[in-house]
């Protein structure tokens, strides 16, 4: 009965220090980062590189990009040094571009034979492109994501010698193009005479009006309720309405409908960015809870053990009190 107890505690010894490596080994995660390299103007070429640091056992990988084809394109997307060395042979599946969909694909890469892979830092996927208009782009990627989208619209696919996916921690990169402001640009001087000096002055009044509503036009669709715009825009119609008795009510009135028009466009445009926005973060949010049931389904296997060990132990015990009852009935019969 010693030995059985003894036989026990030693799996239940070994079991335990195979789950304790387990998980340091799962909270080790490698860290991945984008580079770029080249100017970001119209016409020039830069290269993308994705990064990897402190991995281990990296047997397979792939990647998908995905780009606003309106303002990068793809030339060429290719292996790094970190998966390019000569004494380990892999199989490369290829690369796919098809710039009309702005999709560039590293098809992915396999270890040959029982070998546990790359280790180390450098550089998996290098991505060569040219920039066809000046403007805001981003390369973002979450872990065991199924496809890449507009947020996060770079799929990265590590996979390591037990052909596990691997987790790992991203930073990307944001590049954000300001407009300069035109120097050049003056406010028309006006050469009234003096008969013309009232309408000069209504003019002036009229276009500090019109800056007044244009200018936080996107505060006002924020902040203030449908009454205050309304009782604005009634304010506008009845100056058009005074305007009209005087001499120069053509450009007055004029002014006021460039005024109505433009704040009306403002208010169903940003309705219309309201919406958009309210849908894009239900979509994010969506999959970002999607992936995260993803990744904590991965990086809990402990469960499974710990039901596998209960399993054990009760059929242990039932052997135990099995062989309890056998000696009970031989004595009995003797």
């Amino acid at each position: 009965m010693k030995k059985i107890f003894a036989a026990i505690f030693i799996f239940l010894l070994i079991f335990y220090n195979t789950n304790v490596s387990a998980e340091t080994v799962e909270e080790t995660k490698p860290d991945v980062n984008i580079q770029v390299k080249g100017n970001i103007e119209t016409g020039q070429d830069i290269q993308i590189f994705v990064n990897v640091q402190n991995i281990k056992n990296l047997y397979a990988g792939a990647v998908k990009f995905k780009y606003d084809k309106n303002i990068l394109k793809v030339t060429d997307i290719r292996k790094g040094d970190l998966i390019d060395k000569k004494d380990m042979n892999i199989f490369e599946v290829g690369n796919e571009i098809d710039n009309d969909r702005g999709i560039a694909r590293f098809k992915g890469f396999s270890c040959l034979g029982q070998v546990k892979g790359f280790s180390g830092s450098g550089t998996f996927i290098v991505i060569d492109a040219q920039i066809l208009k000046k403007a805001d782009f981003h390369i973002k990627s979450i872990p065991l994501q199924e496809e890449p989208n507009d947020e996060n619209n770079l799929k990265i696919q590590l996979v390591d010698n037990n052909l596990e996916d691997m987790d790992y921690n991203f930073k990307g990169y944001n590049f954000k193009f300001s407009v300069p402001a035109d120097p050049n640009s003056k406010a028309p001087v006006s050469s009234k005479t003096e008969n013309k000096d009232t309408s000069v002055k209504n003019s002036q009044n009229n276009t500090e009006n019109k800056n007044s509503v244009v200018k936080p036009s996107n505060e006002v669709s924020n902040k203030v309720s449908k009454n205050s715009d309304r009782s604005e825009i009634k304010a506008i119609v009845k100056d058009k309405n005074e305007a009209a008795d005087n001499n120069d009510s053509k450009e007055i009135k004029d002014n006021s409908d460039s005024i109505l028009k433009d704040k009306n466009k403002n208010i169903s445009d940003n309705t219309v960015n309201k919406e958009n926005l309210y849908e894009e973060n239900i979509n994010n949010s969506n999959k970002n809870s999607s992936s995260k049931n993803i990744a904590a389904s991965k990086n809990n296997p402990n469960l499974d053990k710990i039901k596998y060990l209960i399993l054990i132990i009760f059929m242990i015990i039932v052997i135990i009190l099995g062989l309890k009852i056998y000696k009970y009935m031989l004595k009995n019969k003797n």
